[in-house]
């Protein structure tokens, strides 16, 4: 009769004891909240912000979505994208909307 070996399981740690796979998920997560940090651009409100301007007799009213802006049931992916689709042209939409200056 054979005699069955316990198996064990090596996890393999970091200096500081933790987990590698622990240790490396963290460290994505981390560069993933750096990067969205630095991505944000401080001229643009909140998301669920209703941007609002006249423009041409007619009350205009953007909604700051996650990831973009909507406007008129249309998704966009950038103010200036929703600029543009309005007035028909090239334009800024940080200048369009007036939404200041990136701190």
């Amino acid at each position: 009769m054979k005699k069955k070996q316990a198996k064990i399981k090596v996890i393999k740690t970091t200096q500081k004891g933790f987990p590698k796979d622990m240790t490396n998920a963290a460290a994505a997560a981390t560069a993933a909240a750096a990067k969205e940090a630095k991505t944000h651009d401080s001229r643009i409100p909140a998301a669920g912000t209703v941007i609002i301007k006249k423009y041409k007799g007619e009350e205009l009213k953007v909604k700051v979505i996650d990831g973009g802006f909507e406007y008129k049931g249309k998704t966009f992916k950038s103010i200036s994208a929703v600029a543009v689709h309005i007035v028909g042209g090239p334009i800024s939409g940080y200048v369009f909307f007036k939404l200041g200056e990136k701190k």
